[in-house]
């Protein structure tokens, strides 16, 4: 009895190693094939993580191509407006100085029509007092006329009674001297 402790073991170890050995061969293709089946996996899963991030990259680069095209579109239309905005301050700044000039144009125009209107009436003072003037110098001359004929009148009608007066004078002087006197030749 003994013995069959012994033998029995070893015929089971004998059996199992049988067993073993045959399957051995199959469990190795199936380990082998289970193998290959988790590396094609893992292949198949790194290529489809290298697409994804490839995918993912011109993605990323795309949209990073956008995000700086829309902010090189957002750069230029604040540039735009920013130029729209300096075009009107100066459109505004050219208008207010315009006001001003034209203001102070309107200034001198009421102050040179002031003038004007202070001058135009010294002028027409001063054509009055002309007018006056010469009004007074007419009537002047008309009676400086008047009475030049007044004084010519009398002016003639003295000489006239001074060459009577002489006349007469030498006439009495003639009767008054003897017909002897050298002063008479006749």
């Amino acid at each position: 009895m003994r013995k069959l402790y012994f033998i029995i073991p070893i015929i089971l170890a004998s059996i199992f190693l049988f067993f073993y050995l045959s399957e051995r061969k199959v469990i190795h293709q199936r380990t082998e094939e289970a193998n290959a089946k988790q590396q094609a996996e893992i292949q198949a899963k790194i290529k489809k993580d290298k697409e994804d991030r490839d995918r993912a990259r011109a993605i990323a680069v795309a949209q990073s191509e956008e995000r700086a095209a829309e902010r090189e579109k957002k750069r230029l239309e604040e540039e735009a407006q920013k130029a729209q905005i300096q075009a009107a301050r100066d459109a505004l700044a050219d208008a207010l100085q315009e006001r001003e000039r034209a203001y102070k144009q309107k200034l001198k125009l009421t102050e040179d029509r002031s003038t004007g209107d202070a001058q135009l009436r010294r002028a027409r003072e001063q054509i009055k007092l002309q007018r006056a003037q010469f009004d007074y110098i007419k009537n002047s001359v008309k009676e400086v006329t008047a009475k030049k004929s007044i004084y010519e009148q009398s002016y003639g009608k003295l000489e006239a009674a001074e060459r009577i007066a002489a006349a007469n004078e030498a006439a009495r002087l003639a009767a008054a001297t003897p017909k002897n006197n050298p002063l008479n030749h006749t």
